[in-house]
């Protein structure tokens, strides 16, 4: 008898087992991969959409927020435009943004872009019949070498102006005309030592013109160069000779200081400070004149001599009774021409030792007390000092 048929063939098992083997989670040992996100993406905000500005020269301020991690770059569209700072960044920040004056009656409009994003910025004109006159910018350094620079005359199309020049080594054309125009500034060489100004005026408005001085050709001069002070000196003069214009700087070291300004120029009187002075010995220390010559300055040296002191009778021994008793102070400035008795404070080292007084001048005594000792069978032992000195005080 014939087996029925299954109706699948061995080849079509085969296939099914195969499939069933490489299903999910079984493709031979490799792990699954994950998908790298894609980046993230840059979105900027400015502050606004538009601005609206007078008709003089400004300045405005454009604010960008976008991510820690996102760069931009900031551009103006239009030449009374010009960015001063902020040009480009990563993450938030700021565009500051120079408005030149319109020196016409009609409005104009230009933009500020960062990235995909822009601010329109609208000026307006100036009005009808309005003759201002502004002068750019206000002030205008240049060297001892003197050249050329420029300046810019803002002014309506139909509107007359003259220009006054304050000084005459200062050479200004056109200096006078109508509407705006570009003004050039020629300067001299100046061998002069002071910084020299001029000024161009017009319609109530200027422009200030620095040129620097030649300090190379200063000469200083400072007197005394050194001090020798005693104890009670707290401070002292040092005359600085030098022309109008010529720098100068000062400063103290160590234990002396310089109240007041620490820099000018031209002739002054320079005053330095310290305090009272009472160890045994003396103490140095530089005040420190500075300028831009060859020399570069001249140190001032400062000696400051303290005192010396005596103490006594010693050895000091009492009962432990206790009593009272004198001790003598003798003091003598460092340097024999300083006829001002030194000062001195006295102290002890233990609460069973009574002074009669804390402090004294000159050559003087205080008294002391020396409390029972109760503390035992032991002797004690105390000190009073004054300024460098001891007294030792035994006490049975």
């Amino acid at each position: 008898m014939r087996a029925r048929s299954s109706g699948f063939s061995g080849g079509l098992l085969l296939s099914i087992g195969a499939i069933l083997l490489l299903g999910p989670g079984c493709d031979g040992g490799s792990s699954p991969t994950t998908p790298t996100p894609p980046p993230a993406t840059c979105t900027y905000q400015l502050t606004a959409a538009s601005q609206a500005m007078g008709p003089d020269a400004s300045s405005t301020t454009v604010t960008v927020n976008t991510g820690a991690n996102c760069s931009w770059t900031a551009t103006v569209q239009g030449d009374w435009l010009s960015i001063a700072s902020g040009a480009s960044g990563t993450g938030p920040g700021t565009v500051t943004v120079t408005v030149a004056a319109n020196a016409s009656e009609a409005a104009r409009e230009a933009t500020v872009r960062v990235a995909d994003q822009s601010v329109r910025l609208t000026q307006q004109g100036r009005p009808s019949g309005s003759c201002d006159v502004a002068l750019e910018p206000e002030w205008v350094e240049i060297d001892k070498q003197g050249g050329t620079r420029t300046a810019n005359l803002v002014a309506g199309a139909g509107c007359a102006w003259t220009l006054v020049v304050t000084e005459p080594w200062l050479i200004v054309s056109p200096l006078s005309g109508t509407g705006s125009t570009t003004l050039s500034l020629r300067v001299p060489p100046y061998s002069g030592i002071p910084e020299r100004r001029a000024d161009i005026q017009v319609a109530g408005d200027s422009l200030r013109v620095d040129q620097a001085g030649d300090i190379s050709a200063c000469s200083y001069a400072v007197t005394p160069v050194e001090f020798t002070l005693h104890w009670h000196h707290t401070g002292g003069e040092i005359k600085l000779t030098a022309q109008a214009g010529c720098p100068w700087t000062v400063s103290a070291r160590d234990w002396l200081r310089v109240p007041g300004d620490s820099h000018g120029d031209g002739d002054a009187t320079i005053l330095f400070q310290m305090g009272e002075f009472f160890d045994d010995g003396q103490r140095r220390a530089p005040v420190e004149v500075r300028w831009p010559t060859p020399t570069a300055g001249q140190n001032v040296w400062v000696t400051q001599e303290g005192c010396r002191y005596g103490l006594g009778p010693a050895p000091a021994v009492f009962p432990a009774a206790g009593g009272t008793a004198d001790a003598f102070v003798v003091q003598q400035p460092v340097s024999s021409s300083c006829n001002i008795g030194c000062r001195w404070t006295v102290e002890a080292n233990v609460p069973w030792i009574v002074l009669s007084k804390k402090t004294g001048a000159d050559d003087d005594k205080f008294s002391y007390q020396v409390l029972p000792n109760t503390s035992g069978p032991h002797p004690r032992v105390g000190q009073i000092r004054v300024m460098t000195e001891v007294l030792t005080i035994t006490q049975q």
